[in-house]
């Protein structure tokens, strides 16, 4: 499954190196400087300063503490309910799991001793598949993980209800309903759609890879949809357990991006209510569906995954050049990652130590412990442009388009405001857990520098004329767009 995220989750364990995202997580710290410094202007040119310096207009500002927020959302709504019910929730769940997970197990093992004197025997592998599933005692093993697997399903089932409750309580905390947030969904939806059919080629360099056209089937098969996120391979919530991660995440496998209710609150508090701040958060996780990692189509063997990174091949090409290899930009590899893991684990391990240790993050933060220990060593490119780094950048191309569709609409006077509240989680990206923090430092080879980000954004062309910039001198670092050559 590939699980890409614009800010990166904490709760669940990848199986592979290169999916060692699903473990950090992207916060906003609460910013320094004045709120006056937002619209100051250059006095030599009288253009607005955040053509010049967007990082600092966009994060040297105070920022809502989302932290805070949050934690008053989850209590006003234990109030309404009475209790904690997600809590209660996640533990039949846990539960649940576990009973799974071992009825499995032993059904592993049952049919492990039932074909091994069949397989020695030379008995084609059909015959005993067919053998297996006309065994008595296979049979009650199978009829009991289904059993298992159907009181999971509705137990998770009861969790996505009060998931929808507890959204719909966020909503209406700032005069929204869930109509409205349907409606924004479908907007952007239309809008990366849009980008897609104006920037991505028609033909592709070999006939077997995908094309526009297929980038543009596939987008609109996706859907959307406020959730804790439960992935059942690894038996956690990746929103967590009451789904206040700060988050949303692309699931490949469900062709579903998923927003976790802490994103709402961040975007709402953090834009005084308005939901425009989701946006370009949306619009990258659509990206992804269709960031360069393949396109799945329907094809004579019934779906086929079609490379498709040559589509981004010049854009990547491009940041490389000009950004990624320069040492000031602070892209980080996964061996700079590694570095910093193997020096500030012994504090996190006792660190994590003093908390109590059955609660649900005492047990998520031992798990991700045990994982970047046992990945440490496999964490060894000095690639500052690895696979996953190039998926986040080609998505963040589609946030780029997407604030810029939604400005063509916005009276002069309101575009400034609006993309400071569109990068709440972009300012000094720090894990959402304090411990993580400790951990990671500012490291994440995952995802591109967060001053990068912000000021690859405020490069975008329709971005800067939108504003009032002026456009980008031959000698200023260039925006790099899907195309041949660079603006």
């Amino acid at each position: 499954m590939r699980w890409l995220s614009l800010i990166v989750i904490t709760y669940s364990i990848p199986t592979f190196a290169s999916d060692w995202n699903d473990l950090l997580h992207e916060f906003s710290r609460i910013g320094s400087g004045q709120a006056g410094q937002v619209c100051s202007q250059n006095t030599a040119d009288s253009t607005p300063l955040i053509c010049s310096k967007p990082y600092e207009v966009i994060c040297h500002r105070p920022q809502p503490d989302l932290q805070a927020e949050t934690k008053q959302t989850f209590q006003r709504f234990q109030k309404k309910m009475g209790s904690d019910p997600l809590k209660a929730s996640f533990e039949a769940i846990s539960s649940a799991q576990e009973k799974f997970n071992q009825s499995e197990h032993t059904y592993s093992d049952a049919w492990s001793q039932f074909r091994e004197p069949l397989d020695a025997q030379g008995i084609p592998d059909q015959e005993v598949q067919s053998k297996g599933a006309a065994d008595p005692k296979l049979q009650l093993l199978k009829k009991e993980i289904d059993q298992r697997q159907s009181e999971l399903d509705a137990l998770l089932k009861k969790h996505d209800a009060l998931i929808a409750e507890l959204t719909r309580q966020i909503l209406a905390q700032y005069q929204k309903t869930p109509e409205d947030l349907q409606k924004l969904f479908d907007q952007i939806k239309a809008s990366v759609i849009r980008s897609a059919d104006k920037y991505l080629p028609d033909t592709a360099p070999n006939p077997d890879w995908a094309k526009k056209g297929d980038a543009v089937r596939f987008l609109k098969t996706v859907k959307i949809v406020v959730t804790s996120a439960y992935d059942h391979n690894y038996g956690q919530f990746r929103c967590g357990y009451n789904g206040l991660t700060i988050n949303a995440s692309y699931n490949s496998e469900e062709r579903v991006v998923q927003v976790c209710p802490g994103m709402l609150i961040a975007a709402l508090a953090n834009s005084g209510g308005s939901l425009e701040s989701l946006g370009g958060v949306l619009a990258h996780e659509f990206g992804h569906s269709i960031d360069g990692r393949g396109i799945t189509t329907p094809c004579d063997s019934g779906e086929c995954n079609l490379s498709f990174d040559y589509a981004y091949r010049t854009f990547l090409d491009c940041i490389q050049k000009h950004y990624a290899s320069d040492p000031s930009q602070n892209f980080v590899s996964d061996a700079d990652f590694a570095a910093r893991l193997k020096k500030s684990m012994p504090e996190f391990e006792q660190a994590c130590a003093k908390l109590p240790p059955d609660s649900p993050r005492a047990r998520q933060l031992a798990a991700m412990a045990q994982w970047f220990k046992q990945n440490a060593d496999s964490l060894s490119s000095s690639d500052k442009m690895g696979n996953q780094k190039r998926s986040e950048l080609a998505a963040d191309f589609y946030f780029a388009n997407e604030l810029a569709d939604q400005m063509q609409s916005m009276p002069k006077e309101k575009r400034i405001s609006f993309i400071q509240r569109a990068f709440p989680m972009f300012c000094n990206s720090t894990a959402l857990d304090p411990l993580l923090e400790k951990l990671m430092g500012d490291s994440d080879p995952a995802h591109p520098p967060s001053r990068f980000r912000i000021e690859q954004a405020l490069r975008h062309p329709e971005i800067r004329q939108l504003l009032g910039c002026a456009p980008l001198k031959s000698n200023e670092q260039p925006w790099c767009p899907l195309a041949s050559k660079s603006h």
